[in-house]
This record gives C-alpha cells, sequence and structure tokens, in this order.
C-alpha cells in the first residue's frame, strides 16, 4: 500500500499495462533477485577475496590502488564488491537496452526497473517511512535471513554435494511465511505452525557449511585459488590492466547508452573461462604448488590440521579471539600475520559464518533475528522457542573456524604457524 501510494502511481499507465500494481511490484522483485548476483566476477567469492588481497597489497601511489578503492576499500555498512557491480550493471542494462525503447509497456518497465534499483540500494533507516518501511522489507527478501537466495543454493549445493541431512521443507516454509509490523517497519515472520520448516532451513545451512563450504579441502582450493587470483592480478597484464578499467568504470562513472553496451558485451566475456586461461598461462611461466592445484589439480599443497582434534589450541579460546569486522586495529594485526606466513608459502583461511543473526536492540544496525507469529499477534525470536536453534551458535564456536595450508616447500612447520597467529590474537 505504502508504494501503491507513491512510487507506482507515478504513471497512469500502470493499469493498463499490469492489470494489478502487485504484478508489478512481483516483476520488480525478479528483477532485483536476478540483478543481487549478477555481478559476481569470476570464480564468485574467491575472486573477490582475491581482488582485495591483491589491492591491500598494492601501495598508496600505485594507480591500480586508485583506480580500485571506490570499489573494494573497507567499511563497515559498504556493500560487497559483487553487490555494487551488480547494482552498476543492472543501471546500464537499463539506459543501455531499454530506456530509449518506447514501445508497449515501456513506462511500466521503467517503474519496475527503477523500484528493483530501490529495493537492491535501500539501506537501513532508524525511523523509515512507510515507503522506505516497504522498501527494506521487500530487500529482506533479497538479501536477509530467509531470502530467496538461501532458500534456493542450501537445496540445490545439498543435492549436488549428496548431502542428505542437508534438506528442509520448502513448501512448508513458503506456505507459513507472513509479514508482520515491528514498530515503524515490516518483517517476514513465520506462524506457529511452520517453526519445524525454519528449524529445518536454520541447521540445513549450519550442516551445508559444516560439512561443505569448510571442508578442509574445499578450504585448501579456495585460499590456492585466492592467492592464484592475486598473483594473476599481480602480473598486470593487458587483459588484467582492461579488466580493472571496466571494473573502475563501473564504479566509478556513468558511460554512455553505446558505450555502455559495449562494456557490457565485454563484461560478459568476463568469466571463469577466461580468468582460468590466464592463471594457466601464468602457471606455464611462473609453475607453483598454489596454480597447479587450480589450474591442473595437481597435488602438492597439504593441510596443516582437518579436523578439530588435529587443532593445536583449545579451539574455543582460538575461536573467541578472532577479531571481529568492526575492531580495525585486531583486523591489521592479523592481516599482518596471513602476509607474513604467505611470504613462507602457508596460506590460512577463516572461515567467517553465523548460523543465524542474533536480535540486536540497537536501531542504528539494523540486526533482527527471524521471528515467529505467535495467534496473538506478538513476535518472538527463533531461538527463544527452539533449542536446538539457540544452541548452533555454541556449536560453531567449538569447531574448527581455521585452516592453514603448506607448499612441499615451505620451511614452516604447525607449532609456527600457530605461534603466529597466537601472537596476532595476543593469546599465550
Amino acid at each position: 500500500k505504502a508504494l501503491n501510494e507513491s512510487t507506482l502511481t507515478a504513471s497512469a499507465c500502470v493499469e493498463q499495462t499490469f492489470a494489478n500494481p502487485v504484478v508489478l511490484i512481483e516483476q520488480a522483485l525478479r528483477l532485483a533477485a536476478f540483478f543481487h548476483d549478477l555481478g559476481h566476477l569470476p570464480f564468485s567469492h574467491d575472486f573477490e577475496s582475491g581482488l582485495e588481497i591483491f589491492w591491500r597489497n598494492l601501495p598508496d601511489s600505485d594507480d591500480w590502488k586508485t583506480k580500485l578503492d571506490d570499489l573494494v576499500q573497507f567499511q563497515q555498512g559498504r556493500a560487497k564488491i559483487h553487490e555494487r557491480v551488480g547494482h552498476s550493471l543492472s543501471r546500464l542494462i537499463f539506459r543501455s537496452v531499454f530506456e530509449s525503447w518506447t514501445g508497449e509497456g515501456s513506462e511500466g518497465i521503467r517503474i519496475a526497473f527503477e523500484l528493483a534499483q530501490k529495493v537492491l540500494d535501500c539501506g537501513h533507516s532508524i525511523e523509515p517511512s512507510p515507503e522506505q518501511a516497504a522498501l527494506e522489507w521487500l530487500h529482506s527478501l533479497i538479501d536477509g535471513e530467509v531470502d530467496v537466495d538461501r532458500c534456493d543454493y542450501i537445496l540445490r549445493d545439498g543435492r549436488n554435494h549428496g548431502f542428505e541431512f542437508v534438506n528442509y521443507d520448502l513448501t512448508r516454509l513458503l506456505d507459513n511465511l507472513c509479514v508482520a509490523q515491528e514498530g515503524s517497519r515490516f518483517v517476514s515472520a513465520i506462524r506457529p505452525q511452520g517453526l519445524s520448516a525454519v528449524e529445518g532451513f536454520i541447521l540445513s545451512r549450519f550442516l551445508h557449511y559444516k560439512n561443505g563450504i569448510r571442508h578442509h579441502k574445499v578450504a585448501q582450493t579456495g585460499a590456492a585459488l585466492q592467492h592464484a587470483i592475486e598473483l594473476t592480478f599481480a602480473t598486470k597484464s593487458a587483459d588484467v590492466s582492461a579488466f580493472i578499467e571496466d571494473l573502475h568504470t563501473l564504479a566509478t562513472k556513468d558511460p554512455t547508452p553505446t558505450d555502455g553496451r559495449k562494456l557490457l558485451d565485454r563484461f560478459a566475456g568476463f568469466d571463469d573461462v577466461w580468468w582460468i586461461g590466464l592463471m594457466r598461462q601464468l602457471s606455464a611461466t611462473s609453475p607453483n604448488e598454489w596454480l597447479a592445484l587450480v589450474c591442473w589439480r595437481a597435488d602438492g599443497p597439504r593441510s596443516f590440521w582437518k579436523r578439530i582434534e588435529e587443532f593445536p589450541f583449545p579451539v574455543s579460546a582460538f575461536n573467541e579471539a578472532l577479531p571481529e569486522r568492526g575492531d580495525v586495529d585486531a583486523q591489521e594485526a592479523w592481516t599482518a600475520a596471513l602476509k607474513d606466513l604467505r611470504a613462507q608459502d602457508t596460506l590460512v583461511a577463516r572461515h567467517n559464518f553465523e548460523p543465524w543473526k542474533a536480535r540486536d536492540e540497537d536501531p542504528h544496525k539494523g540486526a533482527s533475528e527471524f521471528c515467529m507469529l505467535d495467534n496473538a499477534g506478538s513476535l518472538k525470536p527463533i531461538s527463544a522457542l527452539s533449542p536446538l536453534v539457540k544452541a548452533l551458535p555454541k556449536a560453531w564456536m567449538e569447531d574448527v573456524q581455521v585452516h592453514a595450508f603448506h607448499t612441499s616447500g615451505s620451511a614452516c612447520s604447525r607449532e609456527m604457524v600457530v605461534s603466529r597467529m597466537k601472537e596476532a590474537l595476543n593469546l599465550k
């Protein structure tokens, strides 16, 4: 209703093009869901990490450092790289493909794109207006605790990995989702009869991360890939330089429709196959075990520890000491330790994960745990209703959150690696 009273009434053709304004909102939401991950670069999150490592190690005087600053710089609350790229691509697609089109339904398409952009870009406000509250709720369906992305990949990855224990009742979850009002904002919630589906969803996500993403071989390949990506950027080849220029344009400029269309055509070629070709070229001229693992699945790198029984320090105390995202000094010390170890052919992978987002009473943060809407109309946090969900953060704190890997030529021992990490964390 709030959206219908503001953005949707901007066009008299809405009722002609779309029989119901709700249909327009649905189309905008589908566009937002599509554009949310459109900006993923080759090899997805590992590429972003490799690019960030490369950017961090550049001297401030380097021209590439300046070109990447707007895209990669670390500031709390900034969008992730793929989100910023995807949002820029969505604007470019509209301007280059649809903006000049005047055929039937063009006004409805314009409004759908504009609304999708608002959904993607909307931030958290302390006291939102009705329109802002509606946009924030739509955004949570794309990027939230229970969102379309997680609903998709949890089941898909569970099937592809052969994880029969990663499964939940999607139909029951969707049938019992509802929207509730909490103060001046809207939130997604679950009806009482859907509590078991939410438990299954949260537990499946936990088990998927624990046994898939955090598996030591997966982590080893991911760490090697991030390092290989950093090394490939460091070549500053003509291909890499052209890619950086296009990323810089997306992050900071507003190309004309013609230039934008050319950029879109180029960007379509920046895929996994293109980048692995660059890494293989580098591997042929500057071979090392990390590149060989990524490019040719060659043996070589090994894990210092694989499972909790092999971890050489009380794991809970170690995890408690790991730096939080907002602790700049602790992050710098940790990053310096990882850089020192990388120079000795040892790579460290830290697994950042939250089983569920805890409820936060600070209105500036906007982090709110998923809730159940009971029959009396009251919202109750899932962790207060489910001992299983409540126990997951403790289970995560008592498991391995850091892996380390070395090549056959590394002089580091497990004790040396742990000692360097403990020094960075001020652990005795």
